[in-house]
């Protein structure tokens, strides 16, 4: 890490620390401050996934992927807005009940991104191509060692030098 990379990481480092303690400092409630840094990092995330899924090729099965993740994101953060919002309200009956809908959604979009990874893995067949490079890396390292052992047990052979004047 040169001298420019640690100065610009110590200033974003500086910042987000300012930023943590004025959420402490302007709310006076801790589980509202600790549902604004969530929410924060949340809206964080999103943008990167964007910005990761416009830089994957459309159709792919990748972007889907990342797609679902996004979705999973969103609703991640419409229950993060809604746990602040009941907190700051304190929802009463069936409102209280909305977030946990969108926990739940949530949790239906990562079992689909789940179920497509596995069909990611079918489709490139990851789990072979591992084995076969096990395997490759295996013997390579048992040939390796062979070579090794074949080195250590040759006598060595001791070269004069004659000076030439």
């Amino acid at each position: 890490m040169n001298w420019k990379e640690f100065t610009a990481a110590t200033i974003w480092l500086f910042g987000i620390l300012l930023s943590i303690l004025a959420i402490f400092a302007i709310t006076q409630d801790v589980k509202i401050a600790v549902g604004v840094l969530s929410l924060s990092l949340g809206i964080l995330a999103i943008i990167w996934v964007s910005i990761a899924r416009k830089s994957l090729s459309p159709g792919s099965s990748l972007r889907a992927y990342t797609t679902h993740f996004l979705l999973s994101l969103i609703f991640v953060i419409l229950f993060s807005l809604w746990n602040i919002s009941d907190e700051l309200y304190n929802f009463k009956g069936l409102l209280s009940y909305v977030g946990y809908l969108f926990l739940a959604v949530s949790y239906i979009v990562f079992l689909r991104a789940a179920y497509q990874i596995l069909s990611i893995g079918k489709e490139f067949g990851f789990q072979t191509q591992a084995l076969k490079i096990k395997s490759v890396m295996e013997a390579k390292q048992d040939s390796s060692e062979i070579n090794k052992a074949i080195k250590q047990s040759r006598p060595k052979l001791i070269r004069k030098s004659k000076k030439v004047k």
